[in-house]
């Protein structure tokens, strides 16, 4: 017979694993030294972000001569910045938007320099209206209005009339511009000086040339539009050249060049 208090019915203890064990497995599964280093990036990352040393406060600028630095700054936007909180692309964009700049390229250097180099609209004339002047690129994109005098100081000129004011950023008519630099470049080969151009649509585009026998305030060559321009310029300087006394010569069709009996 089994005695009472026997280990029939007895529930068994159980086991309890030592705790180092247990910090042994989690080492060993790399899960401690995954969270270590989670926790060491973010306090880098969090230090880089927020450092004082890493503030932008060098901008190395190159190519700008049309552009001020303070419209740079001002486009560019980031200085006191931390350096690696910029976005360059989007700051070179910005730079592009700016009506005298073509193309831009920005990047950091650390501790803490931003270097810019800006490739700008090469302005070839003076385009007025009034009082204003708008200088122009080749493709008739308008880069400022009434700039300083010593940047159009060597620029042809073309005075124009009757056309609504161009805004900056926008365009001129590039027709009338590609036959005005055509003519300004041209001229002097067929004997032809210029003093002023100017443009008007229902006369069309007009050279002022010094000042003959019947004109002192200089003599004027009707062109008219850009249609066969070397002819034109040729005509001119034969009549030129054959001493004639004249205040307007009309060429606009080079084969029936004739004197206007008033000048327009």
């Amino acid at each position: 017979a089994a005695r009472e208090g026997s280990g029939a019915g007895a529930i068994p203890a159980r086991p309890t694993a030592p705790r180092r064990d247990r910090f042994h497995a989690v080492w060993a599964s790399g899960q401690f030294a995954a969270l270590l280093g989670a926790l060491l990036c973010g306090g880098v990352i969090a230090y880089l972000l927020s450092a004082g040393a890493w503030q932008i406060r060098r901008l190395d600028l190159a190519g700008a001569a049309l552009t001020t630095p303070g419209e740079i700054d001002a486009a560019v936007g980031v200085s006191g910045h931390n350096i690696f909180t910029i976005e360059p692309q989007a700051a070179a964009t910005r730079l592009v938007a700016l009506p005298t700049v073509r193309e831009a390229e920005v990047w950091g250097e650390l501790p803490d320099r931003l270097v810019v180099r800006i490739v700008e609209r090469q302005p070839v004339m003076t385009w007025q209206l009034g009082e204003d002047r708008y200088l122009v690129d080749g493709g008739g994109f308008v880069i400022a209005k009434n700039p300083a005098g010593e940047v159009t100081q060597g620029l042809p000129r073309l005075e124009v009339r009757e056309r609504d004011s161009p805004a900056v950023g926008g365009r001129v008519d590039a027709t009338v511009l590609s036959a005005a630099l055509t003519i300004g470049e041209h001229a002097s080969k067929f004997g032809v000086t210029i003093t002023s151009m100017e443009y008007a649509p229902a006369l069309g585009l007009t050279v002022v040339t010094p000042g003959g026998a019947g004109a002192t305030n200089g003599r004027r060559i009707l062109l008219g539009d850009g249609e066969r321009l070397g002819e034109k310029l040729s005509v001119a300087g034969e009549i030129i050249r054959s001493e004639q006394n004249w205040a307007v010569l009309n060429v606009t069709d080079p084969d029936r060049p004739f004197f206007p009996a008033q000048q327009p």
